[in-house]
């Protein structure tokens, strides 16, 4: 029986190789990504290198609703979301996020 995997954060660098290997090893793949915009790009399309058999959920695992339906059939959870920061020396090493109105972690 094929095994289900989630991988939050899976849209990432990481996260994209893991997929082809699973999918390459005959796992079920599902990522739940926020699809960040300072890592994707403003519009939140799915990635070109993200293989079609990737099963994408574009959430946020901060928010429950997203993580229950991510989490669906999940037999194995590979963890690779997280906060993103980026600091810059010329602003007082305040986060960017935050100075461009970002959340902020």
């Amino acid at each position: 029986m094929k095994k289900n995997v989630l991988i939050t954060g899976g849209a990432g660098f990481i996260g994209s190789h893991l997929c082809d290997l699973l999918l390459e090893r005959g796992y079920s793949v599902t990522v739940l990504d926020n699809l960040n915009e300072q890592v994707h790009g403003p519009d939140k399309v799915r990635p070109e290198y993200l293989e079609p058999a990737v099963r994408l959920i574009v959430g946020d695992v901060r928010n429950r609703v997203d993580v229950d339906k991510a989490l669906d059939d999940a037999d194995i959870v590979f963890h690779f979301a997280a906060g993103l920061r980026i600091f810059s020396a010329g602003n007082g090493n305040k986060p960017l996020n935050k100075l461009h109105g970002g959340i902020g972690y």
